[in-house]
């Protein structure tokens, strides 16, 4: 009786080792179908019982697929919304890796786990048969077991092979993909274009230059060149005077370089000056030096014309008219309240007690002297036409150093007394207008204008400038000075 009780012990044990050994590889069977879901990304249906994560990330891919396909179709390449979508799909492709990877972790936990259960069930299962053996009652329900057991395999195998089938179907239902070309760099940005927009703005640059330059030239009213000269003031150009830097004066004044420097292109020009004087229909001996307004540079055209005449073998006297502000006696190392023509004028003081000498040349000049209220009729006196007539008498050359004609009235009276009156303007700074006024005032008082000399010219920009007179600044005629 204790055998037949221990009889049906076994034969229970085996009976119930096998429904757990079915149930265990049945278990098995299903966690490697979604170990081979996971693995080789069946269809959507199928990843959506495996991993849901992993069927949500891959619409997140496809839905920025289909927005990149959009923004190619409007921008280029390298622009920056579509480098952003791009930017949108690698991360979510990784994240879609990444929830694989996870799912296929588990599912290969899940399938370890049960392939131990299963072994542990088929050694239990092995331990039962072999104690079932030994007892002839317990072979008809291991008979039974067994045919459970192929049954089981049965139902596995039609499992595996409904996986199969799934996984074959998701293979041709999923798109055929394939590399066109490779993703290679731009060598240049497709937007902004740098090549068509630098060469427009060079364009634009160009011709807004040339409209500024010619806008530039309608508002210069100022004389820059003798064209000028006689087109707008009817007068001819006697001479350009040049501008000399302060490296060729070196300890030198301006009016004394004419007398250092005699082969220069300063003094080729204050000879064309006394040239012009010299060559005209009527000589004259008492020439006015005058301008428009101060700082035109008419005294050192006075001195500087009045030291090279006098180096030319000329008799030359050089008379400082400008009684308000005198400067002969600090160009030429004396003292305003010496001596000089107003004293004359007023029968203060004689001529052989005001002519002084230069000390370079032979010119001789004369200092203002100390001026007063009555400087005009100083000028209209007769005492100042008896001066004119002794220095008529005793020199060829007599200049008179005037102010300003806008300033001083005693311009005008200044320029009537004179045979020739020569207007110095500065070049390319005083306008039009303000010289014709001058040269109006002057020729209405009786004075005669007989030219102009353009003081300060830049010979370097007026050699560009294109006009007639500037050959005499081209550098071929270097070879003709002495610097």
């Amino acid at each position: 009786m204790v055998r037949g009780m221990h009889a049906g012990l076994d034969a229970e044990q085996v009976s119930t080792e096998t429904e757990n050994l079915v149930r265990a590889r049945s278990d098995l069977a299903q966690a490697e179908g979604r170990q081979d879901a996971a693995r080789n990304g069946a269809g959507e249906a199928a990843q959506a019982d495996v991993a849901p994560s992993v069927v949500d990330a891959q619409q997140q891919v496809d839905m920025l697929t289909a927005q990149l396909q959009t923004l190619l179709a409007r921008l280029g390449p390298n622009h920056p919304d579509v480098r952003a979508a791009e930017r949108q799909i690698e991360q979510a492709r990784r994240a879609v890796v990444a929830a694989r990877a996870r799912v296929v972790g588990a599912a290969d936990a899940e399938v370890r786990a049960a392939r131990a259960r299963v072994a542990t069930l088929e050694q239990e299962l092995g331990q039962a048969r072999t104690q079932s053996e030994n007892l002839g009652e317990a072979r008809i329900p291991l008979g039974a077991m067994e045919r459970d057991l192929e049954a089981s395999r049965t139902l596995l195998q039609a499992v595996l092979d409904r996986l199969q089938e799934t996984h074959q179907q998701a293979a041709v239902e999923s798109a055929d993909a394939r590399a066109l070309s490779l993703a290679l760099p731009p060598p240049e940005p497709s937007f902004p274009r740098t090549r068509p927009t630098l060469a427009a703005a060079a364009v634009f640059g160009l011709l807004f230059g040339v409209l500024v330059a010619y806008l530039m030239e309608l508002a210069d009213t100022t004389l820059k060149s003798g064209e000028d000269v006689r087109e707008f003031l009817g007068v001819a150009c006697l001479a350009l005077i040049p501008r000399v830097g302060k490296r060729a004066l070196r300890w030198m004044r301006i009016g004394e370089y004419p007398a250092h420097k005699p082969m220069t292109p300063f003094a080729e020009q204050v000879r064309a000056l006394r040239a012009g004087l010299w060559l005209g229909r009527e000589r004259p001996r008492t020439i006015a030096i005058a301008a428009a307004r101060p700082a035109e540079g008419k005294t050192t055209v006075t001195l500087a014309l009045a030291r090279s005449a006098a180096l030319s073998g000329e008799r030359v006297v050089a008379i400082d008219c400008d009684l308000r502000r005198p400067s002969f006696a600090r160009l030429m190392g004396g003292a305003d309240a010496d001596l000089g023509l107003a004293d004359i004028l007023r029968g203060a003081a004689r001529l052989e007690d005001v002519l002084r000498k230069d000390h370079l040349t032979d010119m001789a000049y004369i200092p203002a002297g100390r001026a007063g209220p009555e400087t005009l009729g100083l000028f209209m006196s007769e005492g100042m036409g008896r001066l004119l007539q002794t220095l008529r008498h005793d020199y060829d050359l007599v200049l008179m150093d005037a102010p300003p004609a806008h300033a001083m009235t005693d311009t005008r009276v200044i320029a009537q007394i004179a045979d020739a009156t020569v207007l110095c303007v500065r070049w390319r700074a005083t306008p039009r207008a303000v010289v014709q006024n001058a040269v109006e005032l002057l020729e209405t008082a009786g004075a005669s204008v007989v030219g102009v000399a353009l003081t300060r010219v830049d010979a370097r920009v007026h050699r560009r400038s294109g006009a007639a007179d500037a050959e005499a600044c081209h550098p071929r005629y270097r070879r003709y000075y002495q610097h």
